[in-house]
């Protein structure tokens, strides 16, 4: 993962950018954060409209939920990279922060029996869009010779104070604060 974040306040058409990462986040009613992480381009990546691809709840994790696949000693890039490139219909992830485990779920929290509860010990991933051919091929996607940068959505955090008074841009939009990063 990089090892930075950013900020964009729609309201105040604001950018702000820090060098540390989500884990040095803070609550926030109203704003969002978003940090980046490189995935290899499959030929299977969906077509999506939003400017990020994961959503991250920290300390969470889905119960009731069917485990596709559990990956040992991971970094979160590299399991949020095998949900993306699964062959099964990958729908979400639940990361163990202490024991670098990975675990990629069958379902997400709109599943009827499936709960999000709170973990210290885990973060819960979700994509944004699933990837409409995913779990209907028969091989494997195979990357492309590109890597792509994606987005990673915090709903209800912010960079700390101190941070937001020390690089900030006048910005239109979402899109413009990630170029700027």
């Amino acid at each position: 993962m990089y090892r930075f974040s950013f900020k964009f306040d729609s309201s105040t058409r604001q950018c702000f950018v820090s060098d540390e990462s989500s884990d040095m986040a803070v609550s926030s009613r109203n704003l969002d954060l978003y940090e980046p992480f490189c995935s290899q381009t499959t030929d299977t990546s969906s077509i999506c409209d939003k400017p990020y691809a994961y959503e991250k709840m920290i300390t969470s994790r889905l119960v009731n939920a069917a485990i596709l696949q559990g990956l040992q000693n991971q970094t979160v890039e590299s399991c949020l990279n095998a949900c993306m490139s699964s062959r099964k219909r990958c729908r979400a992830v639940n990361y163990d922060v202490n024991l670098s485990n990975c675990y990629l779920m069958s379902t997400d929290k709109t599943d009827m029996e499936a709960t999000v509860v709170q973990d210290e010990s885990y973060d819960y991933y979700e994509p944004t869009c699933l990837q409409e051919t995913q779990g209907t091929s028969t091989t494997a996607p195979s990357p492309t010779n590109s890597a792509d940068i994606f987005l990673l959505r915090e709903k209800n955090r912010t960079l700390r104070q101190e941070f937001r008074n020390i690089q900030h841009w006048e910005i239109d939009d979402l899109d413009t604060c990630w170029f700027v990063c």
